[in-house]
């Protein structure tokens, strides 16, 4: 039945008689992607894929890179292109849809998953699915997060299902120059005093959950979270250290310091210090494991992650 399933879930991308008899009699769920081709969202767009119990589409704009279209079509699944900012263009492709998820990126929050929640309330979409999978937005009171909680309120409003994921952050932007902490230079900036706990997980692993999850009954209206570890900067700091055998200059900030324009913090972005202010009062932490309630599903360790990119740092 899967082997069946897959071919005519390819074959329906050519032909619109296969693609019927396959929503009539395989009950597949129809999921629309919007912001398929970014680190977290071609990662939910590779597990979505590979589960038979969806059909997968992506939306991409006008403005999308060819290089970034080509890292998902190896997938099994569909391109379609619409411009946000045309509404009825917009509600016109998602009709047919039960699930929108985005992974938009953070610096177009807002105003494009506000399009998106509009056209999908109209075409009839059934569940929105917002841009998270980082802090629980409602409970941390931030500028970082007061985009987050509009959207989440405009689909409430909307009167479609949500489901909200949240993992703390990423295994791979934690040990980037970007958030403070470059390894081939052997130095770290860290905000505040480096020792509050935050939850991580490896993109593949959020992919991976919301294709288990998603499906499942229990998480229509709800917010689950979920993480692969967890682990203070210093801890980090000091794993990597044991793994490259090399100590780092460690340069401890206050989260009101002035880091900007500095020479020894010049990769560390604002966004970043921003978020990390945000670490150390606690806001990263995930308060529940509702990935206990999938006893099959594993996580990537942190630690597997690090020794996996040792022979890039170890020279």
């Amino acid at each position: 039945m899967p082997m069946t399933r897959r071919w005519l879930r390819v074959l329906s991308r050519y032909s619109p008689q296969v693609q019927l008899y396959k929503t009539m009699f395989l009950q597949t769920i129809r999921v629309m992607v919007a912001g398929g081709t970014g680190d977290v969202g071609s990662e939910i767009v590779r597990a979505l894929a590979a589960d038979p119990d969806y059909d997968v589409a992506v939306l991409s704009r006008p403005n999308s890179t060819a290089t970034r279209i080509k890292k998902i079509q190896t997938f099994d699944t569909r391109i379609v292109n619409a411009d946000y900012k045309k509404h009825d263009e917009l509600a016109n492709v998602l009709r047919g849809i039960d699930i929108v998820v985005s992974a938009i990126d953070y610096d177009y929050l807002l105003e494009p998953q506000l399009a998106l929640v509009r056209a999908a309330a109209e075409a009839g979409v059934k569940r929105f699915v917002p841009s998270e999978y980082w802090l629980d937005t409602d409970k941390v009171d931030s500028p970082m997060t007061e985009d987050n909680r509009t959207v989440k309120r405009a689909i409430e409003a909307s009167g479609m299902e949500h489901t909200y994921y949240y993992c703390g952050h990423f295994y791979e932007y934690l040990v980037d120059k970007y958030f403070g902490v470059d390894v081939p230079r052997r130095r770290a900036t860290v905000i505040g005093s480096g020792n509050a706990l935050l939850s991580m997980a490896h993109t593949k692993d959020v992919g991976r959950f919301v294709a288990l999850t998603l499906k499942d009954p229990r998480s229509r209206n709800a917010s689950l979270q979920f993480e692969g570890g967890r682990f203070t900067i210093n801890q980090i700091i000091e794993r990597l250290e044991k793994i490259t055998g090399n100590k780092f200059t460690v340069t401890y900030c206050d989260a009101d310091g002035d880091i900007d324009g500095s020479e020894e913090h010049a990769d560390l972005s604002a966004l970043a210090a921003d978020f990390l202010e945000l670490v150390d009062q606690g806001a990263a932490l995930m308060t529940r494991a509702d990935h206990q309630q999938y006893s099959g599903f594993e996580f990537w360790s942190f630690d597997d992650y690090l020794k996996h990119k040792s022979a890039k740092w170890v020279r």
